[in-house]
C-alpha cells in the first residue's frame, strides 16, 4: 500500500484489503484505489518470454501492492501450464507476486500443482534464469469438496480465495435458487480452515459486489476483497462505519435464518 488513503478497517480497527479485479490491463484507477490487484482470466497464448514481459510489467506497475494470478488449468496441457509457470516465477522477482491453482477438490491435486511448480523452478535453474524462488501459492475455492476440505488443504498453502459464482455452480448447478444460504455456510467453513491453519482467506464473486452482503463478509472474517474498481472506494467507506464485534454478532444471528429471504431481511436491519 502506497498511502494511508488505502488502507481499509472498521471503526473498530479490523483491517482488511481491497483488491481490484482485472482480466490483464493494470489501469490508473486500479494503482489509485486498490491494496493490491487479482487477475483470474488471463488465458496465456504465448510464448514464455511473451508472458513474462506481461507479468513483469503488471507488477512493476503495482510497485509493492500484492499481484495474485490464477494459472491455468493442469488437466488441459501441462506443458502450457509451465510455461506459465515459469513466466511467473520469472515475473515474481520483479514484485509481490502470487499464484493460485484452479478448480482444486483434493490435497492430491495441490501438490501435483506444487510438484510442477519445482519441476519449473528446476529447470529454469538448469538454464541459469533468474527466479522468484519462494513464490506464494493459493487455490481457488470453487468446489464444495474444498471448502469442506479448507483447514488440511490451508496446511499446503500460502492463501484460499474463494470464488462465490463458481462455487455456487459447482454446488447447485443450473438451479442456484435460495443456494445462497448454503454459500455462506461453505465460506464460513473455509474463512475458519484457513484462519485456524494461519493464512488469509480473500473472496470474489457477486456477493462482494452486493453491499448488502459486506457486513456478513466481514463478520465471518474475510481478510481481502476483489471487486470491480469502480466499487473499492464505496466499499471502503461502507466498511468504515462498522464494527467488527457487531458483524460478527450479525453472522451468528444469520445462521439461525434458513431462507435467503430471511437472511436478507436481517442484512438489511443492520
Amino acid at each position: 500500500m502506497s498511502n494511508d488513503n488505502k488502507i481499509t478497517k472498521t471503526n473498530d480497527g479490523y483491517v482488511v484489503e481491497l483488491f481490484a479485479k482485472s482480466k490483464k490491463e493494470i489501469t490508473e484507477e486500479i494503482i489509485d484505489v486498490s491494496e493490491g490487484v487479482c487477475l483470474l482470466d488471463i488465458v496465456p497464448s504465448k510464448t514464455e518470454e511473451q508472458q513474462f514481459l506481461i507479468y513483469k510489467e503488471i507488477v512493476e506497475k503495482m510497485e509493492d501492492s500484492p499481484v495474485i494470478i490464477k494459472t491455468l488449468e493442469k488437466g488441459k496441457d501441462e506443458e502450457l501450464l509451465k510455461v506459465q509457470l515459469k513466466a511467473l516465477l520469472r515475473a515474481g522477482k520483479y514484485g509481490d507476486l502470487s499464484v493460485v491453482f484452479p478448480k482444486i477438490s483434493t490435497i492430491e491435486e495441490l501438490k501435483e500443482y506444487k510438484d510442477i511448480l519445482e519441476v519449473c523452478k528446476i529447470e529454469l535453474k538448469s538454464k541459469d534464469i533468474s527466479y522468484k524462488n519462494h513464490i506464494k501459492t493459493g487455490i481457488v475455492v470453487e468446489i464444495p469438496s474444498a471448502a469442506l476440505m479448507s483447514y488440511e488443504l490451508s496446511r499446503e498453502c500460502d492463501f484460499l480465495f474463494i470464488e462465490t459464482n463458481s462455487l455456487t455452480s459447482y454446488t447447485f448447478g443450473k438451479n442456484t435458487n435460495g443456494s445462497q444460504t448454503a454459500i455462506i455456510k461453505l465460506i464460513k467453513e473455509t474463512t475458519e480452515g484457513a484462519h485456524d491453519a494461519g493464512i488469509f482467506c480473500g473472496i470474489c464473486g457477486d456477493i462482494v459486489e452486493n453491499e448488502l452482503y459486506i457486513p456478513l463478509l466481514i463478520g465471518l472474517g474475510i481478510d481481502e476483497f476483489s471487486m470491480d474498481a469502480k466499487n473499492i472506494d464505496k466499499v471502503r467507506n461502507v466498511i468504515s462505519t462498522l464494527d467488527k464485534y457487531d458483524c460478527k454478532e450479525l453472522a451468528e444471528e444469520v445462521f439461525a435464518l434458513r431462507s435467503i429471504e430471511e437472511i436478507e431481511k436481517k442484512l438489511k436491519q443492520f
